[in-house]
């Protein structure tokens, strides 16, 4: 028997930290992710992409990172439902940028004035891009 003990402390724990997968067309598909899939896996850009930070409507939330052709996209975060965000949300994001040696040149966010995710967006100084909610999911 044999037993691997560690002092480090756990960075970002959360109850929602699951990750899913579903086998599609022969392929595995991320439906969740987890801590554990950050930043190992990144989706590749046809093109690079200006350094951003893409902010979810509240509903199943995570955030995504772009850095030249990749985008890196968080473990589940949570479904918003308070304001302020939870200071998960932040701890992701500040954490991501850290570890992507990146500072965001645009926010992409929800065209919507009352999603949580929109009201964090138009508090930060970075320059923004509102996204209306449907024409997100057609061309994701």
């Amino acid at each position: 028997m044999a037993f691997l003990i560690h002092n480090r402390d756990i960075y970002s724990a959360q109850a929602t930290d699951i990750r899913g997968c579903a086998a599609t067309a022969g392929e595995t598909r991320f439906l969740r992710r987890s801590r554990a899939s950050f930043p190992l896996s990144p989706i590749f850009l046809r093109q690079p992409a200006a350094a951003a930070v893409l902010a979810r409507a509240e509903l199943k939330s995570t955030v995504c990172l772009t850095k030249g052709d990749k985008a890196f996209i968080s473990q589940h975060i949570a479904t918003w439902r308070t304001w302020p965000p939870t200071s998960f949300f932040q701890k992701t994001i500040d954490h991501m940028q850290r570890i992507l040696a990146m500072r965001p040149e645009i926010i992409a966010c929800d065209l919507h004035p009352d999603y949580l995710s929109t009201r964090w967006a138009d508090e930060q100084s970075t320059p923004k891009v509102r996204v209306q909610h449907h024409h997100a999911h057609i061309v994701s």
